[in-house]
């Protein structure tokens, strides 16, 4: 909530649109991703990359397990996005995290 309080302070929507584009397309990508890799009982590792760490850990050690671990905060993140009028990011998380 802080760091909500400070960009909407501190920087212009445009900014703050991109930045919320970046980080949902990146949940979206690495969502389908990983539910790609827990339908088909195959190895992740391939398929997470530039992620931190300890992210990249939790969701190559178990996809499945990661994906209902993080399903509420995914699911959350559609409100900000809609609000945002980013009805595209919204529409496709929403249904991604639908589908899980």
């Amino acid at each position: 909530m802080f760091a909500r309080e400070r960009a909407h302070q501190e920087e212009p929507r445009q900014e703050r649109e991109a930045a919320m584009r970046r980080v949902l397309g990146g949940w979206l990508w690495l969502v389908r991703r990983l539910g790609e890799a827990a339908s088909s009982g195959g190895p992740a590792h391939h398929v997470v990359r530039g992620l931190a760490r300890p992210l990249e850990a939790a969701a190559l050690a178990d996809p499945g397990a990661w994906l209902r671990a993080e399903k509420e905060n995914l699911a959350v993140a559609v409100e900000p996005a809609a609000g945002m009028d980013l009805d595209d990011v919204a529409r496709e998380l929403a249904a991604t995290v639908c589908h899980f």
